[in-house]
């Protein structure tokens, strides 16, 4: 498992990295910075789960849920939060994703949760399901 989660947060920024649009202050896995203001987004590996298909023990399609956290402390009425939604999902929605030692099947976005204003930050979350195999 530890290597699939590694494969697939390498696949993740090299897939964010490779954008002229970022986030202003960045995309972090599992937890930004101290202290990080402006627009940032946080991602999550919320688990997998594998189905077995024809062949060998190894020919299973790995199913995983990838949660991006996107946050703004911007004070534009949510604009700048509907812009990174529209960034993110610009980037991932149905996009190629290479995660070493498996074939791509699917990058499916399956959510958008409500933004929020907490705390003088708007926030909201966007669930995508990542699809793969084994090479």
């Amino acid at each position: 498992m530890a290597n699939l989660l590694t494969a697939v947060q390498e696949g993740i920024m090299k897939q964010y990295n490779a954008q002229t649009e970022k986030f202003a202050d960045g995309l972090h896995f599992v937890q930004a910075p101290q202290g990080t203001t402006g627009e940032w987004a946080v991602f999550t590996y919320d688990g997998n789960t594998g189905d077995e298909i024809m062949g060998g023990a190894d020919d299973v399609i790995e199913t995983a849920e990838i949660r991006f956290n996107l946050f703004t402390d911007i004070e534009d009425g949510g604009y700048t939060i509907g812009e990174m939604i529209d960034k993110l999902t610009n980037r991932f929605d149905w996009r190629e994703l290479f995660v070493r030692g498996y074939d791509y099947i699917k990058m499916q976005r399956m959510a958008i949760s409500p933004i929020l204003y907490i705390d003088s930050i708007w926030q909201t979350a966007v669930l995508y399901e990542l699809s793969i195999c084994k090479e």
